[in-house]
C-alpha cells in the first residue's frame, strides 16, 4: 500500500522522468538499502546473542544492561539527525549546499548541548544508575564507561550514514557498514569469550567509533557536506553536488 502510493505521488511530481523510476534502476538501489538497513537492525542484538554464546548468558545480561543504558545518546541524535534526513536529498541534489550544511551545523551544536551534560552525568554517578537493575550490577561500571564513551564519540560525527543514504551513496554505504559489522561480530565474539562484558564492550568501541568517522569522512568527500561536530569549529567548505 506504502509504495503503490508512493508511485502514484511521484507520477503526479512536475519533476517526474521515466527513465529514473525505472523498476531495475531502483531495484538495485533498493537491495542496497535494504541490506544496510538489516545490517543495522541485526547488530542492535547480535551482540547480546555472540556474548550469550561464547560467555554466558550472564554476562550478556550485563552487557545488555550497560548497552541500553549508554543508547541514550543514539537516541538523542537519532531524532535530532531525523530533521536533517527530512531535507538532505531535496537540499543536496538542488545544489543547495551550503544551506543542507548550515542545517546539519545548527543540529551538531544543539546534538553537543544534549550530549555533554549526559556523558558528565554517566562518568559521574553511572554506578549509581546500574544499582536501579540490581546491586551487582554495579560492578558492570568499567563497561558502562567504555559503551558510552564510545556511543558519545560516534554520536559526535553526526548523521553521515543518513546522508549517504538520501544522496545517492547507497551502495557505498552498504558495503561499509556490512565488512565492519562482520568484523566487529567476528572481535567481539573472540574478546567476549576471553573477557567477558568489558571485552564486548571494547570490541563495539572498535568497530564502531572508526567505523562512525570513517564514514563522516567520506560524507565529506563524496558529498562534500561535513556532519560532526567539526562543523560546529570550523565552516568546512562546499561544493555543488554533480
Amino acid at each position: 500500500f506504502q509504495s503503490r502510493a508512493a508511485g502514484r505521488k511521484l507520477a503526479q511530481s512536475p519533476v517526474f522522468d521515466a527513465e529514473t523510476t525505472h523498476p531495475a534502476v531502483w531495484l538495485f538501489r533498493a537491495l542496497a538499502m535494504w541490506l544496510s538497513a538489516i545490517v543495522e537492525a541485526m547488530s542492535q542484538y547480535a551482540d547480546v546473542m555472540l556474548i550469550g554464546y561464547f560467555a554466558s548468558p550472564a554476562v550478556a545480561g550485563e552487557y545488555f544492561v550497560a548497552a541500553r543504558i549508554a543508547n541514550i545518546f543514539l537516541m538523542v541524535t537519532t531524532g535530532l539527525h531525523t530533521y536533517s534526513l527530512s531535507h538532505s536529498a531535496n537540499l543536496f541534489f538542488s545544489n543547495q549546499i551550503g544551506k543542507l550544511q548550515e542545517i546539519l551545523r545548527s543540529l551538531a551544536f544543539v546534538s553537543l548541548g544534549f550530549l555533554l551534560p549526559s556523558v558528565t552525568i554517566i562518568m559521574i554517578a553511572g554506578d549509581l544508575i546500574l544499582t536501579m537493575f540490581g546491586a551487582r550490577y554495579a560492578a558492570v561500571y568499567p563497561t558502562l564507561i567504555v559503551l558510552t564513551l564510545a556511543s558519545f564519540a560516534r554520536s559526535l560525527c553526526g548523521p553521515a550514514p543518513g546522508i549517504l543514504l538520501t544522496t545517492g551513496h547507497e551502495q557505498l554505504y552498504s558495503w561499509i557498514v556490512v565488512l565492519a559489522t562482520a568484523a566487529r561480530m567476528a572481535l567481539t565474539a573472540i574478546l567476549a569469550a576471553k573477557y567477558g562484558a568489558l571485552g564486548a564492550a571494547v570490541s563495539w568501541a572498535i568497530g564502531n567509533v572508526p567505523l562512525a568517522i570513517g564514514l563522516a569522512i567520506v560524507c565529506r568527500r563524496v558529498c562534500g557536506l561535513d556532519p560532526s561536530v567539526a562543523a560546529v569549529l570550523w565552516h568546512p567548505r562546499v561544493r555543488a553536488a554533480s
